[in-house]
Order: structure tokens, then sequence, then C-alpha cells
């Protein structure tokens, strides 16, 4: 999933040295390539929540397309308003079928992660995540958000908001407005993080937002975000996973496709600059989101042994070694995605297709709710790379 997943309340701070760990980035991305081990899974690691290891499954649900943005590197089906916002009561209802299938008949905790568009501008969003937590008391809500709203709107909201993933876009976003934000929801938002789309050729611009952010008052991680194949006419076909057409910046203005790639140096800040800021010692965060992205080896009997090492989820695309081609995956037992237009799929990569030889497709909320083919088994991954966060979290098992 996305980064708030992946959080452990101990995250690494940078320093001044981060553009000097080339070796360190080596021997990590050796370790964490897939060849060296044989299961990855988000690991619960506080003794209060182990019971939701193996156990939680993550629905992530695009509402609508309305945004008050409109990113060069987005494109604009994500952006331009062309899809409406659900009736409430129908995307209560909505949850419900769902939450009584993952809940209700397998016994699973439900974490849901809800964006657009931009979903905060949804003028019935806040009595929706209400209505989800009346019927499930135990629910996780997060959001993926521009964080572009009144504070007097998020003095509202924070109360229902677990995790908050604020992504910062440096086209738009005025940053001390976004600061301002953090500092609001930080008295009762247990996991906060902030991630900024880096664009090669405003660089600069990027770091000095950092700089601005990082004076929060604070937060579980503040990191630079890889642009990774979002755009073009690459995307859906083979070349949006060649390796070498993978990370970057991909935009069209005025009819022309421009592209930027990442240089080292810019990776190896990618992949190592996060800051944190720990709260006053008297915050207390819920046990559910003490979280880590964990590896496992077998033993000489074949059982997994306790995870060895530990890893943010973005790290992975940054080493190149985010490829699990033939592994089982447990996409739609521990994720479903739920996108705009009504398509319900085990994960947000199944688009391609990778359940029954076809589109990897369950259902439609928004016409067929009595009819979904709920997914009963785990998946054979197809993909040469994996380069969603929501899918690198799934867990991955070699066969």
């Amino acid at each position: 999933m996305v980064e708030e997943l992946l959080l452990t309340g101990e995250i690494e701070t940078a320093d001044d040295d981060h553009l000097s760990i080339k070796i360190l980035d080596e021997v990590t991305a050796e370790k964490f390539h897939p060849n060296s081990y044989d299961k990855l899974a988000l690991v619960y690691t506080h003794p209060d929540a182990q019971y939701l290891n193996g156990r939680t499954t993550t629905i992530n649900w695009d509402l609508g397309n309305t945004c008050t943005y409109a990113c060069t590197y987005c494109h604009p089906s994500l952006h331009d308003g062309s899809i409406g916002w659900p009736e409430l009561d129908y995307a209560i209802k909505a949850a419900k079928k769902v939450t009584d299938h993952y809940k209700g008949r397998l016994g699973r905790y439900m974490s849901w992660v809800f964006l657009g568009g931009e979903v905060i501008v949804w003028k019935d969003f806040l009595p929706f995540i209400q209505a989800i937590k009346e019927y499930d008391d135990d629910a996780t809500i997060v959001i993926i958000t521009n964080g572009k709203r009144t504070l007097r709107w998020w003095n509202k909201a924070k109360h229902y908001l677990d995790e908050i993933c604020f992504t910062v876009h440096i086209e738009f976003a005025d940053i001390e407005e976004m600061k301002a934000v953090v500092n609001e929801v930080g008295d009762t938002v247990g996991t906060i993080t902030m991630q900024i789309p880096a664009i090669p050729s405003r660089w600069d611009e990027c770091i000095e937002a950092m700089n601005v952010l990082k004076e929060a008052n604070w937060y579980n991680s503040l990191r630079l975000k890889f642009l990774y194949n979002h755009l073009t006419s690459h995307v859906g076909s083979k070349k949006a996973y060649a390796p070498e057409d993978r990370l970057g910046y991909q935009a069209i203005i005025d009819g022309k496709e421009i592209n930027e790639r990442y240089t080292p140096e810019q990776i190896a800040t990618i992949n190592n600059l996060v800051h944190s800021k720990k709260p006053d010692a008297s915050f207390k965060r819920s046990p559910k989101l003490y979280r880590k992205l964990c590896i496992y080896k077998k033993d000489k009997n074949g059982d997994y042994e306790y995870p060895h090492d530990s890893i943010q989820w973005h790290k992975l695309i940054g080493y190149k070694a985010n490829s699990w081609r033939g592994w089982k995956c447990h996409a739609g037992i521990e994720s479903l995605t739920m996108d705009r237009w009504g398509g319900m799929r085990v994960a947000r990569c199944a688009v391609y297709g990778i359940r029954k030889g076809g589109e990897g497709k369950v259902g439609n909320w928004k016409t067929g709710l009595d009819s979904i083919d709920w997914p009963t088994e785990p998946v054979t991954c197809p993909f040469e790379y994996c380069g969603c966060g929501a899918d690198i979290t799934i867990t991955k098992e070699k066969k």
C-alpha cells in the first residue's frame, strides 16, 4: 500500500550524508531482491495488534475524479471531474456489502483507503466515513489527499481518521498552508505521512518544500516520492514494465510528451532522505498503526523463520527489487480495489489482467452489488514489475 501502511513509529531520520550511501544501496538492493527471500508481508509489530497479522484486508476505493489540482504528471481521468461522487446512501450500502463479506464471512479486519480525485472535496465524505465507523467500530480509515481544505474542515475530519497520507504537489500546493494543516490534525490522527512527487527538473523546489515541512510539529515520515509511469501512452502496455522506462517524470503539455529521468544521485536521495519527528510523549498511537514490510526465509523444515529485515516500500522500486512474477500473491484476499467507474478488482494491477486469465475483475460496486464474484484464493503474479505501493505491500510467497 501507500507509505502510511509501512510505519513502525521508529522511522529513520535523514542526515547530511544521504548522497554517499551507494555501497549500502547495493547491499540493501541485493538483500531485498526476491532471489534472497521466500516471503514478503506486512507485519503488525505491537504485541496488542499481532492478531491482525494475515487477517487484515485493505480496500482501496477511488470514489470519484473531481480534484482541486490538475498536476501535469496526473492523467486527466484522475482530476477532470468527469465522474461524480456517489450518492451517500448507496456508498454506505456498498461499504456494508464489502464489510459483510470480508469481516462477516471471512473474519478479517478492515482497513479502508480512500482517494479520488480529491476525496475530501466530496460534500458527503465525513458522514460517509462516520457511517463506516458506526457499522464496524474496529475499521481503520485512511485517506490519501492533497490536503486542500480549510483548517476548520480538518478540525472536524481528524476525529474520524486513523491515518493521513498528504501528497504535496509542488505545482500547486502552498507549502506553508500544508504545514498548518499537518499541525492541525497532529493532536488526533495516529499516523501522518507526507510525500512529495519528485519532478527531476524542479528538484530544488522539492528539497525546499521538504525543508519547510520538516518543521511541522510532528509526523511519522516526510519523504520524496518516485514518479513511476503515471501518465503517457506507455501505461498499460508492456513498455510500462520495462526496467529502463520505470522511473521518472512523464507529462503531456500542449500536446507534447515530456519525459525526464532521475539521476543516480536523485534516486539515492529519494531512497534515503526521510525525515521524522516524534509527537509529544503524551500522544498515544493505536497499536494497529505499528507496522513493517518484512521479508521471511524458510528454514530447513520449510517453515518461515521470524522476519529477517524490514524496508519501506518505495525503496523496493528504487532498488529495482520490485519483481515477483510467478509468486503467489494474496491479492483479492488481503486487498480489493474499487475504481471510480464501479469496477471491483483484486488489486490495482488487476486492471491489466491477473485473475482467471481475465481482468481480475470481481464485480461492479455501482451496478452489481448482488452479483460479486468474491475472490477465495491467491493469484499468481504475471507481471515483470510491481509499481504500486498498495500492491507491493500485499503478501507474496515464492512458489
